[in-house]
């Protein structure tokens, strides 16, 4: 288990334009309806490597810095965290925001959160 306190949080952001995807896939594929072109399927893996390779040109592993590429299996609710700093998330959206967490150790703190004052 990872101690998230003595990290600064930083959220990489990467915008999805789900109604342009949705309509060019109903162009190519006629028959399709409306929730087939917006499958998951078909959209979230492309754009979570985009995203991902996105985060990873800002972290160091090496010095300690953490990825929470699906931040919401840690417990976080993106939607209260997001809403906090201006960027509202809507459910079943034309846009798609996909959102990683990157951790940086805070350097005001000495890392050890065991140590009883």
């Amino acid at each position: 288990f990872k101690d998230f306190e003595g990290y600064d949080w930083f959220a990489v952001i990467d915008e999805f334009d789900l109604k342009a995807h949705a309509e060019k896939l109903k162009k190519k594929y006629p028959n399709w309806t409306e929730r087939q072109a917006r499958c998951v399927l078909y959209w979230q893996n492309s754009v979570r490597k985009r995203l991902r390779e996105k985060a990873q040109g800002i972290m160091y592993p090496l010095m300690g810095d953490i990825m929470l590429d699906v931040p919401e299996a840690c417990g976080v609710n993106l939607f209260a965290t997001m809403a906090k700093h201006n960027l509202f998330l809507k459910t079943n959206p034309d846009t798609v925001y996909k959102i990683v967490l990157v951790g940086k150790p805070d350097p005001s703190r000495d890392g050890n959160t065991d140590e009883v004052s």
